[in-house]
């Protein structure tokens, strides 16, 4: 089973986009696509600091253009069927909307979920 806090994430980042565009559709799709980019600087990072600690040549996925755009196909098409096949996203708004927490815990778990999902990209950016 997936970690509730991965549904923690999605849910804030779909919270946050619908709070935007005010938008169901496009705020799970926009938020589907940030954490499958995420998901996969993260696992680039992580391929980066083996790399460099190993100090080998071990293949890799992100090596191949091809397969590392498969490889975000893929992590894409896991997160669409976890959160928006059959509308899941909006079971999750409705679960955790039901949960009222007070508003330090809010932006506590609001900014541990952003910051998980985009300190990879960011850091993948600076990598870059």
């Amino acid at each position: 089973m997936m970690p509730d806090f991965y549904k923690y994430v999605y849910y804030r980042i779909y919270s946050w986009n619908y709070y935007l565009w005010k938008n169901q559709t496009l705020a799970a799709y926009n938020s589907t696509i940030g954490l499958s980019f995420s998901v996969t600087a993260f696992f680039f990072c992580v391929n980066f600091f083996i790399k460099c600690l190993i100090d080998s040549s071990i293949p890799s996925i992100f090596d191949n253009i091809f397969i590392s755009i498969g490889f975000v196909g893929v992590i894409f098409f896991i997160n669409y069927m976890l959160f928006e096949q059959n509308d899941k996203y909006l079971e999750l708004a409705e679960k955790y909307d039901s949960h009222k927490e007070n508003r330090t815990n809010w932006f506590i778990n609001g900014f541990l979920a952003f910051s998980l999902a985009l300190a990879p990209i960011l850091f993948f950016i600076f990598l870059l």
